[in-house]
Protein backbone atom coordinates (compact mmCIF):
# COMPACT_ATOMS: atom_id res chain seq x y z
CA UNK A 1 0.00 0.00 0.00
CA UNK A 2 1.01 3.39 -0.73
CA UNK A 3 2.02 6.32 1.44
CA UNK A 4 -0.74 8.01 0.06
CA UNK A 5 -3.48 5.60 0.13
CA UNK A 6 -2.07 5.34 3.61
CA UNK A 7 -1.88 9.14 4.62
CA UNK A 8 -4.84 10.88 6.35
CA UNK A 9 -5.14 12.28 2.69
CA UNK A 10 -6.93 15.38 2.31
CA UNK A 11 -8.97 14.70 -0.85
CA UNK A 12 -10.43 11.57 1.02
CA UNK A 13 -11.96 13.28 3.57
CA UNK A 14 -12.66 16.21 1.22
CA UNK A 15 -14.97 13.41 -0.65
CA UNK A 16 -16.56 12.39 3.27
CA UNK A 17 -18.21 15.72 4.10
CA UNK A 18 -21.66 16.06 2.59
CA UNK A 19 -23.18 19.63 1.39
CA UNK A 20 -26.69 19.14 2.94
CA UNK A 21 -29.08 20.15 0.06
CA UNK A 22 -32.86 20.76 1.59
CA UNK A 23 -36.34 21.26 0.24
CA UNK A 24 -38.20 22.66 3.18
CA UNK A 25 -37.62 20.40 6.57
CA UNK A 26 -35.85 22.27 9.11
CA UNK A 27 -32.71 19.84 10.94
CA UNK A 28 -34.80 18.53 13.31
CA UNK A 29 -33.53 14.89 12.94
CA UNK A 30 -29.74 13.86 12.61
CA UNK A 31 -28.78 12.47 9.01
CA UNK A 32 -30.04 9.79 7.75
CA UNK A 33 -28.56 6.66 6.58
CA UNK A 34 -28.27 7.95 2.85
CA UNK A 35 -26.09 10.78 4.54
CA UNK A 36 -23.27 8.53 5.37
CA UNK A 37 -19.99 10.23 4.76
CA UNK A 38 -19.29 6.86 2.15
CA UNK A 39 -22.26 8.13 -0.24
CA UNK A 40 -22.37 10.67 -2.46
CA UNK A 41 -22.14 14.18 -1.12
CA UNK A 42 -25.54 15.90 -2.09
CA UNK A 43 -28.95 15.03 0.14
CA UNK A 44 -31.30 16.64 -2.16
CA UNK A 45 -34.35 15.40 -0.49
CA UNK A 46 -36.07 16.29 2.79
CA UNK A 47 -38.17 14.26 5.17
CA UNK A 48 -41.77 14.85 3.85
CA UNK A 49 -42.85 17.92 5.65
CA UNK A 50 -44.53 17.85 8.69
CA UNK A 51 -45.99 20.67 10.92
CA UNK A 52 -42.68 20.05 12.94
CA UNK A 53 -40.09 20.26 10.02
CA UNK A 54 -41.90 23.29 8.30
CA UNK A 55 -44.51 21.67 6.82
CA UNK A 56 -46.11 21.68 2.89
CA UNK A 57 -47.82 24.74 1.78
CA UNK A 58 -50.80 25.93 3.56
CA UNK A 59 -53.37 24.34 1.58
CA UNK A 60 -56.64 25.52 1.10
CA UNK A 61 -59.61 23.96 2.68
CA UNK A 62 -61.42 21.34 0.09
CA UNK A 63 -63.69 23.05 -1.96
CA UNK A 64 -65.23 19.81 -3.70
CA UNK A 65 -65.49 16.19 -2.66
CA UNK A 66 -63.24 15.43 -5.37
CA UNK A 67 -60.25 17.78 -3.85
CA UNK A 68 -61.21 16.44 -0.03
CA UNK A 69 -60.15 12.94 -1.40
CA UNK A 70 -57.35 14.02 -2.95
CA UNK A 71 -55.75 15.77 0.03
CA UNK A 72 -56.83 12.74 2.37
CA UNK A 73 -54.35 10.80 0.18
CA UNK A 74 -51.62 13.18 0.81
CA UNK A 75 -52.15 13.52 3.96
CA UNK A 76 -51.98 9.58 4.46
CA UNK A 77 -48.67 9.96 1.70
CA UNK A 78 -47.08 12.30 4.04
CA UNK A 79 -47.94 10.23 7.35
CA UNK A 80 -46.45 6.94 5.37
CA UNK A 81 -43.03 8.44 4.20
CA UNK A 82 -42.57 10.33 7.66
CA UNK A 83 -42.13 6.51 8.76
CA UNK A 84 -39.97 5.24 6.37
CA UNK A 85 -42.52 3.71 3.65
CA UNK A 86 -41.54 5.63 0.54
CA UNK A 87 -43.30 2.81 -1.50
CA UNK A 88 -46.38 3.24 0.68
CA UNK A 89 -46.15 6.67 0.43
CA UNK A 90 -45.87 6.20 -3.44
CA UNK A 91 -49.10 4.29 -4.03
CA UNK A 92 -51.13 7.06 -1.59
CA UNK A 93 -49.68 9.84 -3.75
CA UNK A 94 -50.69 8.26 -6.92
CA UNK A 95 -54.07 7.60 -5.77
CA UNK A 96 -53.96 11.61 -5.20
CA UNK A 97 -53.38 12.22 -8.67
CA UNK A 98 -55.50 10.11 -10.21
CA UNK A 99 -58.80 11.38 -7.67
CA UNK A 100 -57.34 15.01 -8.64
CA UNK A 101 -54.86 15.20 -11.64
CA UNK A 102 -54.58 19.07 -11.41
CA UNK A 103 -53.42 19.40 -7.47
CA UNK A 104 -49.97 20.71 -8.14
CA UNK A 105 -48.94 19.57 -4.48
CA UNK A 106 -49.92 16.14 -5.03
CA UNK A 107 -46.97 15.91 -7.81
CA UNK A 108 -44.64 18.30 -5.83
CA UNK A 109 -44.63 15.49 -2.80
CA UNK A 110 -44.04 12.47 -5.29
CA UNK A 111 -41.32 14.31 -6.81
CA UNK A 112 -40.06 14.23 -3.23
CA UNK A 113 -40.54 10.43 -2.83
CA UNK A 114 -39.21 9.67 -6.13
CA UNK A 115 -36.08 11.57 -5.66
CA UNK A 116 -35.81 9.67 -2.28
CA UNK A 117 -36.09 6.64 -4.20
CA UNK A 118 -33.76 7.38 -6.78
CA UNK A 119 -36.35 7.64 -9.44
CA UNK A 120 -34.61 10.97 -10.86
CA UNK A 121 -36.74 10.68 -14.65
CA UNK A 122 -40.53 10.34 -12.89
CA UNK A 123 -39.28 12.95 -9.86
CA UNK A 124 -38.40 15.47 -12.56
CA UNK A 125 -41.19 14.60 -14.54
CA UNK A 126 -43.64 15.49 -11.26
CA UNK A 127 -41.82 18.46 -10.75
CA UNK A 128 -42.14 20.16 -14.02
CA UNK A 129 -45.90 19.10 -14.32
CA UNK A 130 -45.97 20.67 -10.27
CA UNK A 131 -44.66 23.95 -11.80
CA UNK A 132 -46.54 23.80 -15.15
CA UNK A 133 -49.76 24.26 -12.61
CA UNK A 134 -48.51 26.75 -10.11
CA UNK A 135 -45.18 28.28 -11.93
CA UNK A 136 -45.71 30.96 -8.84
CA UNK A 137 -44.18 28.63 -5.95
CA UNK A 138 -41.19 28.47 -5.24
CA UNK A 139 -40.86 25.43 -3.51
CA UNK A 140 -41.48 23.65 -6.50
CA UNK A 141 -38.44 25.29 -8.30
CA UNK A 142 -36.37 24.02 -5.06
CA UNK A 143 -37.67 20.29 -4.89
CA UNK A 144 -36.55 20.16 -8.98
CA UNK A 145 -33.14 22.27 -8.32
CA UNK A 146 -32.86 19.45 -5.49
CA UNK A 147 -32.96 16.66 -7.72
CA UNK A 148 -30.88 18.35 -10.38
CA UNK A 149 -28.49 18.26 -8.14
CA UNK A 150 -28.34 14.75 -6.52
CA UNK A 151 -28.61 14.32 -10.48
CA UNK A 152 -24.96 15.66 -10.37
CA UNK A 153 -26.11 18.89 -12.90
CA UNK A 154 -25.62 21.80 -10.48
CA UNK A 155 -26.09 24.45 -13.50
CA UNK A 156 -29.55 23.09 -13.87
CA UNK A 157 -29.60 23.17 -9.88
CA UNK A 158 -28.60 26.22 -9.17
CA UNK A 159 -31.05 27.92 -11.98
CA UNK A 160 -33.96 26.59 -10.19
CA UNK A 161 -32.80 27.74 -6.33
CA UNK A 162 -32.07 31.14 -8.18
CA UNK A 163 -35.46 30.73 -9.78
CA UNK A 164 -36.68 30.14 -6.30
CA UNK A 165 -35.16 33.19 -4.82
CA UNK A 166 -36.89 35.59 -7.33
CA UNK A 167 -40.37 34.08 -7.25
CA UNK A 168 -39.67 34.20 -3.38
CA UNK A 169 -37.43 36.31 -2.00
CA UNK A 170 -38.25 34.63 1.63
CA UNK A 171 -38.06 31.70 0.68
CA UNK A 172 -34.87 31.43 2.74
CA UNK A 173 -34.07 27.33 1.93
CA UNK A 174 -32.87 28.05 -1.65
CA UNK A 175 -29.73 30.14 -0.65
CA UNK A 176 -28.70 27.35 1.64
CA UNK A 177 -29.17 25.14 -1.37
CA UNK A 178 -27.87 27.77 -4.17
CA UNK A 179 -24.73 27.83 -1.98
CA UNK A 180 -23.72 24.58 -1.51
CA UNK A 181 -24.59 23.67 -5.26
CA UNK A 182 -21.95 26.87 -5.69
CA UNK A 183 -19.15 24.74 -3.20
CA UNK A 184 -20.09 21.56 -5.49
CA UNK A 185 -18.45 23.47 -8.76
CA UNK A 186 -16.06 25.13 -6.92
CA UNK A 187 -17.32 28.92 -6.78
CA UNK A 188 -16.44 29.51 -3.22
CA UNK A 189 -17.29 33.21 -3.05
CA UNK A 190 -20.92 32.84 -4.61
CA UNK A 191 -21.27 29.81 -1.61
CA UNK A 192 -19.97 31.69 0.64
CA UNK A 193 -21.96 34.48 -0.33
CA UNK A 194 -25.17 32.47 -0.05
CA UNK A 195 -24.71 30.23 2.89
CA UNK A 196 -23.67 33.35 5.25
CA UNK A 197 -27.47 35.18 3.83
CA UNK A 198 -28.97 31.60 5.04
CA UNK A 199 -27.15 31.96 7.87
CA UNK A 200 -27.76 35.75 8.84
CA UNK A 201 -31.59 34.84 7.99
CA UNK A 202 -31.97 31.47 10.10
CA UNK A 203 -29.75 32.15 12.90
CA UNK A 204 -30.68 28.58 14.96
CA UNK A 205 -30.59 26.23 11.82
CA UNK A 206 -27.30 23.93 12.29
CA UNK A 207 -27.25 22.87 8.76
CA UNK A 208 -26.39 26.52 7.63
CA UNK A 209 -23.47 26.26 9.69
CA UNK A 210 -22.31 22.57 8.96
CA UNK A 211 -22.54 23.32 5.34
CA UNK A 212 -20.77 26.76 5.28
CA UNK A 213 -17.89 25.02 7.80
CA UNK A 214 -17.91 22.36 4.84
CA UNK A 215 -17.18 24.99 2.01
CA UNK A 216 -14.41 26.26 4.07
CA UNK A 217 -13.20 23.12 4.78
CA UNK A 218 -12.78 22.32 1.02
CA UNK A 219 -11.20 25.95 0.82
CA UNK A 220 -8.45 24.45 3.81
CA UNK A 221 -10.14 27.82 6.33
CA UNK A 222 -9.79 25.31 8.67
CA UNK A 223 -9.92 27.49 11.42
CA UNK A 224 -12.99 29.04 9.79
CA UNK A 225 -14.56 25.54 9.62
CA UNK A 226 -14.40 24.61 13.22
CA UNK A 227 -15.87 27.60 14.41
CA UNK A 228 -18.99 26.63 12.17
CA UNK A 229 -18.99 23.17 13.03
CA UNK A 230 -18.81 24.61 16.96
CA UNK A 231 -21.89 26.26 16.31
CA UNK A 232 -23.53 23.53 14.96
CA UNK A 233 -23.02 20.97 17.64
CA UNK A 234 -24.08 23.96 20.12
CA UNK A 235 -27.39 24.00 18.27
CA UNK A 236 -27.78 20.23 17.56
CA UNK A 237 -25.58 18.49 20.39
CA UNK A 238 -27.14 14.90 19.61
CA UNK A 239 -26.35 14.98 15.75
CA UNK A 240 -23.55 12.41 15.38
CA UNK A 241 -22.23 13.59 11.69
CA UNK A 242 -21.95 17.19 13.04
CA UNK A 243 -18.35 15.75 15.35
CA UNK A 244 -17.36 13.89 12.75
CA UNK A 245 -17.41 16.33 10.48
CA UNK A 246 -15.31 18.59 13.10
CA UNK A 247 -13.17 15.52 13.62
CA UNK A 248 -12.20 15.09 9.77
CA UNK A 249 -11.54 19.48 10.33
CA UNK A 250 -9.37 18.72 12.99
CA UNK A 251 -7.35 15.68 11.58
CA UNK A 252 -7.04 18.15 8.21
CA UNK A 253 -5.21 20.37 10.97
CA UNK A 254 -3.20 17.80 12.22
CA UNK A 255 -4.76 18.13 15.76
CA UNK A 256 -5.20 13.68 16.43
CA UNK A 257 -6.33 14.15 19.94
CA UNK A 258 -9.19 16.80 18.80
CA UNK A 259 -9.56 14.04 16.11
CA UNK A 260 -10.32 11.41 18.35
CA UNK A 261 -12.43 12.54 20.47
CA UNK A 262 -14.82 13.81 18.09
CA UNK A 263 -14.60 10.60 16.23
CA UNK A 264 -15.45 8.60 19.33
CA UNK A 265 -18.35 10.87 20.36
CA UNK A 266 -19.70 10.26 17.10
CA UNK A 267 -19.46 6.66 17.40
CA UNK A 268 -20.94 6.86 20.94
CA UNK A 269 -24.04 8.99 19.40
CA UNK A 270 -23.89 6.62 16.37
CA UNK A 271 -22.18 3.07 16.89
CA UNK A 272 -23.72 1.46 14.09
CA UNK A 273 -22.31 3.44 11.70
CA UNK A 274 -19.23 1.96 9.33
CA UNK A 275 -17.45 5.07 8.45
CA UNK A 276 -17.08 6.61 11.57
CA UNK A 277 -15.32 3.49 12.52
CA UNK A 278 -12.91 3.99 9.56
CA UNK A 279 -11.77 7.21 9.95
CA UNK A 280 -11.01 6.91 13.33
CA UNK A 281 -8.81 3.78 12.43
CA UNK A 282 -7.25 5.73 10.29
CA UNK A 283 -6.66 8.58 13.07
CA UNK A 284 -5.05 5.77 15.39
CA UNK A 285 -2.89 4.45 12.64
CA UNK A 286 -1.43 8.41 12.51
CA UNK A 287 -1.47 8.32 16.49
CA UNK A 288 0.53 4.89 16.19
CA UNK A 289 -1.88 2.94 18.00
CA UNK A 290 -1.94 0.10 16.03
CA UNK A 291 -3.85 -2.46 17.47
CA UNK A 292 -6.86 0.42 18.58
CA UNK A 293 -6.88 0.54 14.61
CA UNK A 294 -7.00 -2.80 14.06
CA UNK A 295 -10.00 -3.05 16.43
CA UNK A 296 -11.92 -0.42 14.43
CA UNK A 297 -11.53 -1.94 11.06
CA UNK A 298 -12.80 -5.39 12.28
CA UNK A 299 -15.87 -3.90 13.66
CA UNK A 300 -16.12 -2.03 10.34
CA UNK A 301 -16.48 -5.52 8.93
CA UNK A 302 -19.49 -6.96 11.24
CA UNK A 303 -20.71 -3.53 10.23
CA UNK A 304 -21.28 -3.08 6.44
CA UNK A 305 -21.99 -5.53 3.50
CA UNK A 306 -20.48 -2.78 1.48
CA UNK A 307 -18.35 -4.19 -0.85
CA UNK A 308 -16.15 -1.49 -1.67
CA UNK A 309 -15.82 -0.21 1.99
CA UNK A 310 -14.82 -4.34 2.69
CA UNK A 311 -12.23 -4.38 0.07
CA UNK A 312 -10.84 -1.43 1.69
CA UNK A 313 -10.63 -2.54 5.20
CA UNK A 314 -9.21 -6.07 3.82
CA UNK A 315 -6.54 -3.96 2.24
CA UNK A 316 -5.89 -2.21 5.36
CA UNK A 317 -5.79 -5.12 7.83
CA UNK A 318 -3.26 -7.04 5.63
CA UNK A 319 -1.06 -4.60 5.61
CA UNK A 320 -1.22 -4.53 9.27
CA UNK A 321 -0.12 -7.96 9.50
CA UNK A 322 -3.59 -9.45 10.09
CA UNK A 323 -6.00 -12.06 8.09
CA UNK A 324 -9.23 -11.09 7.99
Amino acid sequence: MSTHQRSFCLNHMKGATLLLFFLGAACTTQPAQTESPTSPNLQPTEVVSTPETGGPINTPLPSSPTVALAEDAINRALSLAENGDDSGALTALNEAISIDPNNAQAYYQRGLVNTRMDQIDAALADFNQAITLDPNNALFYNGRGGTYAKQGDLDKAIADFTQAITVDPNYNRSYNNRGSAYAQKGEYDNALADLTKYIEMNPDDPQGYLNRGNAYLDMSQIDAAITDFNQAIELYPTSWYFYFTRGLAYAQKGDMDNTLANFNKAIELNPEEPSIYYFRAQAYMQSEQKDKAITDFQKILQLTQDEEMRAQVTEWLKSLGVNP
